[in-house]
């Protein structure tokens, strides 16, 4: 069995696109999906599950450092997005407008950018604080 993270692009929709993996493509008596990094861990770490397949996002935060997991060549699963973050709303939902809007005011008043700073400070030493560069 594998564990995945919910809401995660790296899913098993992902993997079963990874053709230079043997078995990749899982029944769904295989699969197990958890909210938390925390719960992922711990199904790993108690072998509810023989195997977890994370982004790279929890690998380059160093999420898996100082713990019993072992992580296994490659160091991290092929992208399975484009590029960067989004976020999906319903097609009748003009939440992204709004979105955008907010977003473009926190970016131009300078704000933005204090807080990556913040966080950066603040977090750094769990591993790089990705900002985006608007």
């Amino acid at each position: 069995m594998i564990v995945f993270l919910d809401g995660w692009v790296n899913d098993e929709k992902c993997l079963a696109r990874q053709k230079s993996i043997t078995g990749s493509v899982l029944s769904a008596d295989k699969i197990v999906h958890v909210t938390t990094t925390d719960e992922f861990l711990q199904q790993i770490i108690t072998q509810q599950v023989d195997a977890g397949w994370s982004g790279n996002s929890l690998i380059a935060q160093g999420y898996f450092n100082d713990t019993a997991v072992q992580l296994l060549p490659p160091r991290s699963p092929p992208q399975c997005m484009l590029s960067g973050s989004a976020m999906m709303t319903r097609k009748d939902n003009n939440f992204t407008t709004y979105w955008n809007q907010g977003f473009d005011k926190l970016v131009e008043s300078g704000r933005f950018t204090r807080l990556c700073s913040e966080a950066s400070r603040r977090h750094g030493s769990a591993g790089t604080v990705a900002c985006l560069n608007p």
